[in-house]
């Protein structure tokens, strides 16, 4: 007989009684349904499920039932995956929609970003939109707000522009180079503009590398897509689909040095935005169970295993309230053994862009992390 009990001394250490009052009837029906399964199969397990059950639902509470659903299963690590299915549930029955979806729901963290994705991908896979130019004016300025009016953090504000970019790889039908090039007609800072790229190459390769044949594939398919990659007209753009094929190279990161083989051909600020990439995509097909990614950051070159370890860490920081996750980050990082100091240094690098530099808001959020990495938090540019 399946039982609720099997995810409580994961968290909170309930019965079934109290994980009720958590979830509700719909997380109950959820959580009885994966019960059986271990931590990875559960993870897709709920990724399915909870667009399905919660179809009829307001999205503000699809999105709770996430949330509550992670207070007593560790194993929904990241709600970024379901809610991004919300999203386009919700944006392919009407289309058109796509900025009324966007406003009816408050932005709080990874699982709106997940969300906002979803239906930005699902509206403009339709055949409703196919005016990139009309749309230019809407665009340039659609990430530097929230739908509250409140201008966004640089975390928030590149996550947008991520988003953004699935919606231009469908306005360029598919055409990876056309939707790259109007990542350049919106997007004038050169960082900002490579999570852009990034958002346009995901869909090239399966979002979320969702599409697990990927992960199956030969030493041709990962030439053809090298090759391919290299035929885009820029270095910029190369470089983002190459760093978007990662799951081509997963027995290769899972047996060995399939990482610094991808990213260690690039240079600076590109090999930087490479290993960053990657570590989010293996963090998510890992279902970010620590103990398998353990093992994959411990083999990274030395000068990104913190940088390895942090991705997580940022994660779960990210997934439980953003700073006032940081505790859970630091105990993330308490487990990255040698490379603790280097995770919580980039941990704090990372949780930094919260705020802007300089603000009481920096000094509140860095002050939830060690002495020792409270200084280099609050002066992050």
């Amino acid at each position: 007989m399946r039982t609720l009990f099997f995810f409580v001394p994961l968290t909170i250490g309930v019965g079934a009684a109290a994980a009720f009052s958590i979830v509700g009837p719909q997380g109950v029906f959820v959580a009885y349904a994966c019960a059986s399964m271990d931590r990875g199969e559960r993870a897709g397990c709920y990724e399915t499920l909870i667009p399905d059950v919660t179809a009829e639902s307001e999205p503000v509470l699809a999105l709770e039932l996430i949330r509550n659903l992670q207070r007593i299963d560790t194993a929904l690590a990241d709600c970024h995956a379901a809610a991004h299915r919300i999203g386009e549930m919700r944006a392919t029955v009407d289309p058109a929609r796509w900025a009324d979806l966007l406003s009816s729901e408050p932005e709080d963290g990874i699982c709106w970003y997940g969300y906002s994705h979803g239906v930005l991908t699902g509206s403009f896979k339709r055949e409703a939109h196919r005016d990139f130019q009309a749309l230019i004016p809407t665009f340039r300025t659609f990430c530097d707000a929230d739908r509250s009016g409140k201008m966004r953090s640089r975390v928030s504000r590149q996550a947008c522009l991520h988003g953004l970019g699935h919606a231009l790889y469908f306005l360029a039908d598919e055409d990876l180079e056309a939707g790259m090039r109007r990542c350049d007609e919106i997007v004038e800072h050169p960082y900002e503009r490579a999570m852009c790229l990034n958002g346009v190459a995901m869909p090239r390769f399966g979002v979320h590398g969702a599409d697990r044949q990927y992960f199956a594939s030969s030493a041709q398919a990962r030439e053809a897509a090298e090759s391919f990659c290299r035929s885009l007209s820029s270095e910029a753009y190369a470089a983002a689909c190459v760093r978007s094929s990662w799951m081509l190279y997963w027995n290769d990161i899972m047996d060995g040095d399939g990482i610094d083989a991808l990213c260690g051909r690039f240079e600076d600020v590109e090999r930087s935005l490479c290993y960053t990439r990657v570590f989010v995509g293996v963090g998510w097909a890992l279902r970010h169970d620590p103990e398998r990614l353990a093992r994959v950051c411990d083999r990274v070159d030395e000068e990104y295993a913190g940088r390895c370890f942090a991705s997580y860490a940022f994660e779960r920081t990210a997934n439980t309230g953003g700073e006032r996750g940081v505790p859970y980050g630091l105990a993330s990082c308490a487990a990255a053994g040698r490379w603790e100091d280097a995770c919580v240094s980039a941990l704090a690098h990372d949780i930094a862009r919260y705020a802007e530099h300089g603000t009481e808001e920096r000094k509140h959020i860095c002050a939830r992390f060690p002495e020792r990495a409270i200084d280099e938090c609050v002066n992050v540019p």
